[in-house]
């Protein structure tokens, strides 16, 4: 874990995507550090080098987040806490909040979360039969930790999706800003839509997104989270846009938090 501290406005819990370098959140980490945020980047095992990809598990990065959300929050004191999610992170981060009561943000911002995947995504489900099958990454080599992802990987990933729709979604209706661009590859963008309708999340805002200024050699919708993957327009559009959410309330004392 990586952490920024400073005298803040706020303590922010980032964790990265699935097979994503952790690294690539921190120039996101710096942006909101000259925000005047305290920032703490998670990462999951599987994506560190001592650890095994083969071996991950839903519980196991629950636990992680869990323990990660604790230390930060033993350092806030009265400061406001928010989650800062990229796709698997973002779906994690969900997860712990619904199951664990303790584990509370004051808002939240979700960046490609993918609640809600396209059909052909299901495929990867039934391919989960093959344990020891690996799928190969549609992200740029300089963004992804392995050339493949595990199937346990996915398989913890999907329990994760499973365990939030089998909930009630009480929890999890704080200020929350979805970021996300329409045409992402794992995410549907309309089946997401219709879940903060019809689970009455109306305290979610989804704010669609396009990275079709990336830099990269080829353009992948799912990755937003730098400058390089969104595009430098997109991108200061979207620090500005998590900046305001962020700003807009003011809080008195921890009692406040949702």
């Amino acid at each position: 874990m990586q952490t920024t501290l400073h005298q803040t406005q706020g303590f922010v819990l980032m964790i990265h995507g699935l097979n994503l370098k952790p690294a690539k959140m921190l120039s996101l980490s710096h942006e909101l550090s000259a925000m005047n945020f305290s920032v703490l980047n998670v990462e999951l095992s599987g994506h560190r080098a001592e650890s095994d990809w083969t071996k991950v598990s839903r519980s196991q990065w629950l636990s992680e987040i869990k323990t990660a959300y604790e230390n930060l929050k033993s350092q806030a004191g009265l400061s406001p806490l928010f989650l800062v999610g990229y796709s698997l992170g973002a779906v994690l981060a969900m997860d712990l909040m619904q199951q664990d009561s303790s584990v509370q943000f004051q808002k939240a911002i979700l960046l490609s979360p993918p609640l809600e995947v396209h059909t052909m995504t299901h495929l990867i489900e039934i391919l989960g039969l093959i344990p020891t099958l690996k799928i190969p990454s549609l992200a740029p080599k300089e963004y992804r930790f392995h050339d493949g992802t595990s199937m346990r990987a996915y398989k913890a990933l999907f329990q994760s999706i499973k365990a939030i729709h089998n909930g009630d979604f009480q929890r999890l209706n704080i200020p929350t800003t979805v970021m996300m661009d329409p045409k992402d590859e794992l995410v549907s963008f309309p089946k997401l839509k219709k879940l903060i309708r019809d689970r009455q999340l109306s305290r979610w805002t989804i704010v669609p997104v396009s990275n079709q200024g990336s830099t990269l050699a080829k353009t992948y919708h799912h990755l937003m989270v730098d400058s390089a993957s969104a595009g430098k327009t997109q991108w200061q559009a979207m620090l500005k846009t998590i900046q305001t959410s962020f700003q807009t309330t003011s809080y008195k004392s921890e009692e406040n938090r949702c």
